[in-house]
């Protein structure tokens, strides 16, 4: 099983980006991490690193601020395997429920259950089947890189397309140390409405 992380990051994140890599390296110790730097967005750096992915059997976008913890790699397999994309249990620092996933545009902090199906995810993982269908998606790649806030629900959505529902998994779990240098970089404000329109 071949695996590729692709983590995005920019210029003063680099105590964050540690320590996550740190953490795959644990959770994920067979899998690639692919350090994509300083690009315009969290998509434009998530298409470039599955570029350099092809050869894998599975693709997980992440963050350099969120921590993924034990078990979160087979928990995602599993989903992925019985055809569908993962959401995780996101949690702050602090201990505190942040997400999982999100469902019309609002993210679950209350009654949840193991492989309910939602909108979307928050943290994506997919067989590299799914990715190549997904990105093969009229204006996908166009959209994707010029956003960087609804990456993770623009990926459902096009997997919805072929028929990959989004699914709370509550075994697959991140920290989310919400860092802030950076937080607003190159940030497009109509993130939201380019989604819309592309997923309309």
């Amino acid at each position: 099983m071949k695996v590729a992380v692709v983590i995005p990051t920019i210029e003063g994140r680099e105590d964050h980006l540690a320590t996550v890599v740190a953490a795959y390296m644990v959770t994920a110790p067979t899998g690639e991490l692919i350090v994509e730097r300083g690009h315009k967005s969290c998509g434009a750096a998530w298409i470039a690193g599955a570029a350099r992915a092809e050869d894998y059997d599975y693709l997980h976008f992440g963050a350099d601020d969120l921590e993924p913890t034990e078990g979160w790699l087979e928990g995602a397999v599993e989903t992925v395997d019985a055809g569908y994309i993962p959401a995780p249990l996101v949690y702050l620092t602090d201990g505190t429920l942040e997400s999982a996933g999100l469902d019309g545009f609002s993210m679950y902090r209350g009654a949840y259950t193991d492989w309910q199906v939602i909108e979307g995810t928050t943290v994506p993982f997919l067989s590299w089947g799914m990715w190549a269908q997904i990105s093969a998606v009229d204006g996908f790649n166009n959209t994707l890189a010029n956003i960087h806030y609804c990456t993770d629900i623009m990926i459902s959505a096009a997997g919805r397309k072929f028929g990959h529902d989004t699914v709370i998994r509550t075994p697959i779990q991140f920290i989310h140390h919400n860092a802030q240098p950076g937080r607003n970089y190159d940030r497009v404000p109509s993130d939201t409405q380019e989604f819309i329109a592309w997923a309309s």
